[in-house]
């Protein structure tokens, strides 16, 4: 229970370091080029969360049985060590986790305000 309770409380911190930032980004945008507040806070929200989605499945890809299998027929070196891939596994948790969030925040903005 308490590795999931530490992907959880990174992802929540995490998502709210990228709203903030987000935010203001967004803001400047709006400032600059004219564009609507939500709207480019929910697009950038979207892609962030894909992003960050997709690295948190290749992280854990690569460290799974058939993603080592596939690295080696490639001839690349893999370590096999139980401590790095429980690193890997909870860092592609919290990606993955961030990114639902991200996501989640993103649909919310669309559903309330358009």
């Amino acid at each position: 229970m308490g590795v999931f309770k530490e992907v959880v409380t990174s992802s929540l911190a995490e998502s709210a370091i990228f709203v903030a930032v987000d935010s203001a980004l967004s803001f400047l945008l709006l400032i600059v080029f004219g564009f609507q507040f939500l709207s480019s806070l929910g697009l950038i929200l979207l892609v962030e969360s894909a992003v960050l989605m997709l690295i948190g499945g290749a992280l854990d890809f690569s460290k799974s049985a058939s993603g080592k299998k596939i690295l080696s027929l490639m001839k690349i070196n893999t370590k096999d060590e139980k401590d790095e891939s429980e690193k890997a596994g909870k860092r592609a948790g919290i990606f993955t986790l961030t990114g639902v969030i991200l996501f989640l925040i993103s649909l919310l903005l669309a559903l309330l305000f358009y």
